[in-house]
């Protein structure tokens, strides 16, 4: 609670500062895995909005792996609740799997035999507006595609696991895949 009050961590806060840098600037190494797990968490717990997902799991997982052997397997280790409390707040983190997809416009998907691309930004976008008109209930929908193999394919199927659980069928097997 002091570090909150802190005069430096007002000021921290009222920077804004981006996030990505902030993740970079904690150190993984296994000499400070412990000091930079009580730093991620208590940032995640403090600062409000959005954190870039990919760095943000990249960076957890850089200092989950510097941890010590015995509080990563003993449940009974002090650090296993700062493990937990972190990990859940990094899952808290996203929300859906499109947040996993950049958001330039360089190529993400493209046909073998033509120009046409979708680019990140569109694939992304196109991810996060997909919708379907099932109920869902507490279990996820299962939702077969029958399309031939390319970049429709792969953008829908992104899209669907992105809400749905998916299920590729090949077009050449026939209906009894249904």
């Amino acid at each position: 609670m002091a570090v909150k009050q802190s005069q430096q961590f007002k000021s921290l806060v009222a920077l804004n500062p981006d996030r990505a840098d902030l993740l970079a600037a904690i150190p993984t190494t296994q000499q400070h895995s412990i000091s930079s797990l009580y730093t991620l968490c208590y940032l995640l717990e403090e600062l409000p909005g959005q954190w870039p997902v990919f760095q943000l799991i990249k960076n957890y997982t850089r200092l989950y792996t510097q941890l010590p052997e015995d509080a990563k397997t003993n449940s009974t280790h002090e650090l296993c609740s700062l493990i937990e409390e972190t990990s859940a707040l990094v899952k808290s983190s996203y929300t859906s799997f499109a947040q996993f997809i950049g958001c330039d416009d360089k190529p993400a998907l493209r046909a073998p035999t033509d120009e046409d691309v979708i680019t990140h930004h569109e694939l992304r976008q196109f991810g996060n507006n997909f919708q379907l008109p099932v109920n869902t209930s507490t279990k996820r929908p299962v939702v077969s595609i029958d399309l031939p193999n390319g970049p429709l394919l792969a953008a829908t199927c992104v899209a669907v696991t992105t809400y749905y659980t998916a299920s590729p069928i090949n077009p050449a097997a026939g209906a009894e895949q249904f």
